[in-house]
């Protein structure tokens, strides 16, 4: 069986959402309720080279996806300076050998500024790095030779901060850029926790951290003035360290693995159970919050109640969220290849996806794994239908994101892409008039013709060929041809017109000759007619008749005389 995996080591548990493919696509089992924390990965932070180190007790996350740490008590790893991915990978380490790390902090550039003593001089330093390790700058602290200092905070205008942890009562200890120290500032009734200890100063120009009241021996929340001012104390029980988040926020880790979110004024925001480590028991030494607002990192050793083993490193946290899904339109082509995908968020990612209502266009098929949307559909048509993304995490009353979406496809029937008709034949009555067609893209399965009379349909004209008729005289005569193939929308193309023109009428006959008296091949005389071709005998007869009928003329007119 193929598995998705969203997979996180809890220190050496695999910790796996996984669904199966698609033929055996399962909704995936509980995991939590929408913004409860969860594992999502962890490593081991140990190495031997180029000198040894177990786990950071101070980690901090850049913007670019890394994380610093050094430790500062621990037996074998004190020297040593990590650069991780927050991913897990170890993209850098280095040390020097003559100097002990017990504070860390980031400046605008995101290089590491590291508090460091001096171990052959005595003296406490600042030591600035590259993200490989190259000194970049070192600034001394005067007059630091016998004091134990612990935590680093940069102000913008390069003065340091620290906590001297050997003076009785704590005190800020603060040094210009170039190390000239200025005057400390006691806090009273206050004691830090020298071997696992962060300083960190916020937005409000305030200094924030976990120590201890003198007065009862609990832990504390301390935001206080760089110059002692305003010193703010809020109880927060088994405190073991506290960082600078993103947006002002402040990260509390508890020795029982228990996380407290606060703001600068001690205000709680959340909090996170030990659970949220399952199936790992947490022993937390350092925590940092990624510029991502949602992960948050954990060092310390990891306890397996399975394996008994116990083993150091990073352990990264993100609050569970519901799937998130956005409907959308698709379109598609009849038997043409369709391919899309469901847009859906979580954490972790959905890994099943399910059609709970409506039909998808019959070729098309979900794949309740991936979320894509892919098939050849073979019916055109508009098709509706609402999909649920899973990822094992519940919503709760309190979730603003939505689980389900509405979708369609259109599906659509492709077009051709036609060429008129041309017509060839003489223009006259009895003519074979032939159309003939450029070639369609596809060619059609099947094509259809009908001739037209001044645009009107003529009667049994549909074949490709049309003999011309005495009614088409005058007329114009055109051809429409019709193509279909399956998946394609039927199309037509009309060709020009063809006028037919009406014959020429036929020309008259001759005139006879101008001279009356001048019988034309034997014809008779003054009458014009044509005698050619009479047998003689009618032609005496006829002769003799109009002599007669002017001898009566003749007569007539002498009478009208007298």
């Amino acid at each position: 069986m193929r598995l998705r995996v969203w997979t996180g080591l809890v220190l050496g548990v695999a910790v796996v959402f996984a669904t199966a493919a698609a033929a055996n696509a399962a909704v995936p089992p509980p995991l939590g309720d929408d913004g409860s924390y969860h594992v999502v990965r962890s490593w081991n932070t140990t190495q031997s080279e180029p000198t040894g180190f177990l786990v950071p007790s101070t980690i901090l996350a850049t913007t670019a996806g890394e994380i610093y740490g050094i430790a500062n008590y621990s037996s074998g790893s004190s020297q040593a300076i990590i650069r991780d991915s927050d991913t897990g990978s170890r993209l850098a380490s280095w040390y020097n050998p003559d100097t002990s790390p017990t504070g860390l902090a980031l400046d605008a550039a995101e290089n590491p500024h590291v508090l460091e003593r001096n171990n052959m001089t005595g003296l406490w330093q600042v030591t600035t790095y590259d993200p490989v390790g190259v000194t970049l700058n070192t600034a001394v602290l005067t007059g630091s030779e016998d004091i134990s200092l612990a935590g680093l905070a940069l102000a913008e205008d390069g003065t340091i901060y620290t906590i001297n942890a050997g003076a009785s009562p704590n005190e800020i200890a603060s040094y210009s850029s170039d190390g000239t120290a200025r005057p400390a500032t006691p806090l009273p009734g206050l004691q830090i926790s020298y071997a696992a200890f962060n300083l960190n100063l916020a937005a409000d120009g305030r200094l924030h951290f976990s120590a201890y009241s003198l007065a009862d021996g609990n832990s504390v929340l301390v935001g206080v003035g760089t110059d002692g001012g305003g010193l703010a104390v809020t109880a927060l029980p088994n405190a073991a360290q506290t960082t600078l988040g993103p947006n002002d926020r402040l990260f509390t880790v508890q020795y029982d693995g228990t996380i407290v979110i606060s703001d600068t004024s001690g205000a709680v925001l959340d909090t996170i159970p030990p659970t949220a480590f399952a199936p790992s028991q947490i022993s937390p030494i350092g925590i940092t919050a990624a510029t991502d607002g949602g992960t948050i990192f954990v060092s310390g050793y990891a306890y397996n109640p399975v394996t008994g083993e116990s083993t150091p490193g990073i352990t990264a946290l993100q609050p569970l969220r519901s799937p998130d899904i956005a409907g959308t339109a698709f379109t598609a082509l009849s038997c043409e290849a369709f391919s899309d995908v469901v847009i859906a968020t979580g954490t972790p990612p959905p890994s099943f996806y399910e059609i709970i209502s409506g039909v998808l266009p019959p070729g098309i098929t979900l794949n309740g794994d991936t979320g894509e949307i892919a098939g050849v559909p073979t019916i055109d048509g508009d098709f509706g239908f609402t999909i649920q993304a899973f990822n094992g995490v519940a919503p709760t009353p309190d979730t603003t994101t939505r689980d389900t979406a509405d979708y369609t496809i259109r599906v659509s029937l492709k077009t051709f892409a036609t060429s008129a008709p041309i017509i060839s034949g003489t223009p006259s009555e009895g003519s074979e008039l032939t159309v003939d067609v450029a070639p369609w893209v596809p060619v059609p399965t099947e094509i259809d013709y009908l001739w037209l009379r001044d645009g009107q349909p003529i009667d049994g004209a549909t074949s490709s060929t049309y003999t011309l008729v005495a009614a088409d005289v005058g007329r114009d005569i055109s051809v429409t041809v019709s193509g279909t193939a399956d998946c394609y929308s039927p199309a037509t193309a009309t060709s020009a017109a063809l006028t037919i023109p009406t014959p020429a009428p036929s020309p008259p006959p001759a005139p006879g000759p101008s001279d009356p008296g001048a019988p034309p091949h034997g014809g008779l005389a003054g009458t014009g007619g044509d005698t050619s071709g009479l047998p003689p005998l009618l032609i005496s007869a006829a002769m003799m008749m109009t002599i007669g009928a002017a001898l009566i003329l003749v007569s007539r007119a002498r009478r009208r005389l007298r």
